[in-house]
């Protein structure tokens, strides 16, 4: 999830990230004027360092299943019956359809098979190190919308902008100042990430909170920390630019090495730049580097938590394809009851004598595909399945809000 102040380039980081050009002076992050989402989801594989479909890829964790386990038994109908059933994964034969994926999946076995790691877990397998990027706008009217889609498992990534001071106001897009400090808004996206702490503690009976990476012990969630605006730093040549680069770095650590989430932070001291108008080659080769750097970190930080080696059954990936099919269809409700969401499974013949629905929803929870709040008695009854339709409600409001707001004398009136 990428987090941080207003206007420090988390959007740009994401287009970074997934290759996607920069735009000069790009509108920003804002829900209220409605020109941007409120949260924007995207399924990234971080091995190939390309976006990929949630759909694809669940094809692929199913297909790959498939035709390694030939007589594998993915659910109680036969292939015959799947063929009818109406579905974005069995809309025919599963042979039929897996047989397209062949190339990939033998080339995806064959990987696995090759690696030099093969005593590693599955999930840092070549077929495995993808991620559903998060980015939240920007507003401070946002901030109360977030919650509900943060979680203790998820890695987050804190931009913040290099060239200015921490203490610093912030700077807005029409060179206007805020009236809170790059400071006070990096205490307060921290102040969030750390209360998901006591809210989660990873999948199923799984209570450890702590990992190492290189020698150094973190808390979870763990906050990656990363810097925008290198272009903007003032210096007289590279060396002079490094050493504020790492000034700033140790500003971040000074600042925050005495609260409570001091131990949640990453300080990765790479530096990012983000101005639209320079698409030269140099500062390509630079972003590339920032990718690479960043999705080496993503990758060993995934490797070390602590749930990442509890297996995903392949139905789980089937009922991402159910779920996806039923909203495209508008068949499902956009709010279930969590036994309604049972009965779905029951039909579609996924569920196991045994499971326990909750690991379900907490995974569906955690790669973007529903909103399940566990920790809360009344709210843990109900799931909601459209995203998408929660974020219009949660717009709607704000910007209802925002409008009174700007407008304060015509609504008096």
């Amino acid at each position: 999830m990428i987090i941080g102040p207003e206007n420090v380039g988390k959007t740009t980081l994401l287009k970074v990230l997934i290759k996607q050009s920069l735009l000069a002076n790009e509108a920003p992050t804002q829900v209220a004027s409605g020109n941007h989402p409120l949260i924007e989801l995207i399924t990234f594989d971080t091995g190939d360092m390309v976006k990929t479909g949630l759909g694809t890829l669940a094809d692929s964790k199913v297909g790959l299943a498939v035709l390694q386990s030939p007589s594998l038994q993915v659910t109680r109908q036969t292939l015959s019956d799947l063929k009818s059933q109406r579905t974005n994964v069995f809309d025919k034969s599963l042979r039929s359809k897996y047989n397209e994926l062949r190339p990939k999946l033998s080339k995806i076995k064959k990987a696995n098979t090759d690696s030099n790691e093969s005593k590693k877990s599955q999930q840092s397998k070549i077929d495995n190190l993808h991620a559903v990027l998060c980015d939240f706008g920007d507003q401070a009217e946002y901030h109360v919308t977030h919650q509900p889609f943060m979680s203790c498992d998820s890695i987050y990534v804190l931009v913040f902008n290099i060239a200015e001071e921490i203490n610093d106001v912030i700077q807005q897009r029409n060179n206007s100042k805020s009236d809170i400090t790059y400071f006070a808004r990096i205490h307060e996206w921290l102040s969030s990430v750390h209360g998901c702490k006591e809210l989660s503690h990873g999948l199923e009976g799984n209570a450890r909170n702590e990992i190492t990476i290189d020698g150094k012990n973190y808390e979870l969630p763990i906050v990656i920390v990363i810097g925008s605006h290198a272009d903007k730093i003032v210096a007289n040549n590279e060396e002079e630019k490094n050493r504020k680069i790492k000034a700033a770095y140790n500003k971040i650590s000074q600042e925050f090495g005495s609260k409570a989430f001091s131990k949640h932070l990453y300080l990765s001291y790479l530096a990012m730049n983000g101005e639209g108008n320079d698409n030269s080659e140099a500062t390509q080769r630079l972003r590339d580097e920032t990718r690479k750097q960043l999705c080496q970190i993503f990758t060993k930080i995934a490797e070390k938590l602590p749930f990442i080696t509890d297996p995903i059954p392949v139905r789980w990936y089937e009922i991402i394809q159910i779920l996806r099919g039923e909203r495209e269809d508008k068949t499902i409700k956009k709010l279930l009851t969590k036994t309604q969401v049972k009965d779905l499974i029951d039909k579609h013949h996924l569920s196991k004598q045994g499971e326990k629905l909750d690991s379900l929803l907490s995974y569906l929870h955690n790669i973007g595909q529903i909103v399940y709040c566990d920790k809360d008695e009344i709210l843990s009854n109900w799931v909601v399945s459209d995203i998408d339709w929660l974020i219009e409600v949660f717009c709607s409001l704000i910007r209802i809000s925002f409008f009174k707001s700007s407008h304060a004398d015509d609504w008096s009136e």
